[in-house]
C-alpha cells in the first residue's frame, strides 16, 4: 500500500498518459512529433502506432528503474535521500516524460501550435518544480548553505514563490 500511497502522483501522471494515449489514438494523425532539438523545434516524427504510447512506456521504465536502483546501489540513494534529492529526480524525470507526452499529443490533436518551444516549456517546467520542492522541503545541507550565500529563511521563500510563479507564467 505504501507504494501506491507514497507515489499517486507520479503514478497518477503515468495512468492518465497511457488512458489520454488510448483515447485519442483514432484522432491523432499518422505521424506525431517525438523529439525536439536544440533550438526547441519539432525535428523528429514517428508513426501513432509506436509514438502514442513512447512517453507513457519511459515514463513506466524511469519509474521501475527508480525503483530498482536502491538494490544496486544502495549508498548513493541514501546519500540522495539524506540530501532530499532522490524523489524529485524520479518524480521530475516522470513530469518532464508527462509534459513530452501532453505537448506531442496536443500538437497531434491541433490542441497546441506545432511552434511552441519545447525547451521554453520544460524549464517553466523545472521553476516550478524547484520552486515548490525548495518551498516544501528544506534539505538541511541547503539550510546550511543559506547564511554562506547571505540569504535568510524570508529570502528563500521569495525565491520559491517566484521560482513557482514563472513556471506557472
Amino acid at each position: 500500500m505504501s507504494l501506491l500511497q507514497n507515489n499517486r502522483i507520479v503514478l497518477a501522471a503515468i495512468l492518465i498518459s497511457l488512458a489520454a494515449s488510448y483515447l485519442c489514438y483514432d484522432a491523432l494523425p499518422s505521424r506525431i512529433p517525438v523529439h525536439w532539438g536544440i533550438d526547441g523545434r519539432i525535428d523528429k516524427h514517428m508513426p501513432k502506432q509506436i509514438g502514442a504510447y513512447l512517453y507513457p512506456g519511459a515514463m513506466v521504465l524511469i519509474f521501475t528503474f527508480f525503483r530498482l536502483i536502491p538494490y544496486a546501489d544502495r549508498g548513493r540513494v541514501r546519500q540522495l535521500r539524506e540530501i532530499g534529492l532522490y524523489d524529485p529526480l524520479r518524480n521530475g524525470a516522470v513530469y518532464l516524460f508527462f509534459y513530452s507526452h501532453t505537448q506531442a499529443l496536443g500538437i497531434g490533436l491541433d490542441l497546441i501550435s506545432p511552434h511552441a518551444n519545447f525547451i521554453l516549456g520544460s524549464l517553466s517546467l523545472v521553476c516550478l518544480l524547484a520552486g515548490n520542492h525548495l518551498r516544501t522541503t528544506h534539505p538541511d545541507a541547503f539550510l546550511a548553505l543559506l547564511p554562506r550565500l547571505g540569504l535568510s529563511q524570508t529570502a528563500l521563500n521569495s525565491v520559491c514563490t517566484s521560482l513557482v510563479a514563472s513556471g506557472a507564467l
